[in-house]
């Protein structure tokens, strides 16, 4: 698969045969899919569940890159409004260019976490399993092209998880309002989570323009521990 597209939605891919893939429920014609460049590849939603993705050994092939596909901001578009000491203005995108970001912050290198600041995390849970967010405020980010965004929620849906109508890309993450009543079958563990960082919003590093993620010291969360166990439906 084209490395730009792998990074940005996280995906780790496996070389496998037709006849090696079995669909248990529906078929290959209900899936959505992606087709860009002139390559002959053809993106589907990842499937496989399970698999603890840090444990794998990862190699990736070189002449892979594919630079076709984004749609970067440029310097007319505008900026996320908050004022941060010493801060850089980050572009990004979705692969296709459909939802395009705009992001103020302090530099985010390794050194971005503090007492004040949470800094990157990686989280395991069924559907992040791959992505790496920031929690910013809200007036930190600019996003354009919301109406191609998708809305999706799982577990106890306290979170919002929308993906591109397009090529599939989860820019960023958001609280939901949620009823008392709903928020008491949550754990106590998760509820004390989501309370520490309600007045921030989630933005996928991998969407960002020539950062390299490689580079930052992660926060591992747990998420395919805690909350509801995922169950293939």
């Amino acid at each position: 698969m084209p490395l730009r597209l792998l990074l940005q939605k996280g995906v780790l891919s496996v070389p496998a045969n037709k006849d090696q893939i079995k669909f248990v429920k529906g078929d290959e014609g209900a899936l959505t899919a992606y087709k860009f460049s002139s390559g002959p590849y053809s993106h589907l939603a990842r499937c496989i569940q399970g698999i603890n993705i840090r444990e794998l050994k990862q190699t990736i092939k070189p002449g892979e890159l594919c630079t076709e596909g984004g749609t970067p901001l440029t310097e007319t578009e505008p900026e996320a409004s908050t004022e941060v000491d010493g801060a850089k203005c980050y572009k990004g995108s979705c692969h296709c260019g459909a939802v395009t970001l705009s992001l103020t912050s302090k530099p985010i290198d390794h050194d971005y976490a503090s007492e004040e600041t949470p800094g990157p995390l990686e989280c395991s849970c069924s559907i992040c399993n791959g992505n790496i967010f920031l929690y910013i405020m809200k007036d930190q980010l600019q996003l354009q092209g919301q109406e191609n965004l998708m809305p999706y929620a799982f577990g106890y849906k306290l979170l919002s998880k929308p993906f591109c109508k397009v090529c599939g890309v989860n820019p960023v993450s958001d609280w939901l309002d949620i009823s008392p009543e709903a928020l008491s079958a949550v754990p106590e563990e998760t509820r004390a989570y989501r309370d520490s960082v309600l007045d921030f919003l989630a933005v996928n590093l991998r969407t960002i323009d020539g950062l390299s993620v490689n580079k930052l010291d992660l926060a591992q969360v747990d998420g395919a521990n805690n909350g509801l166990a995922y169950a293939n439906p």
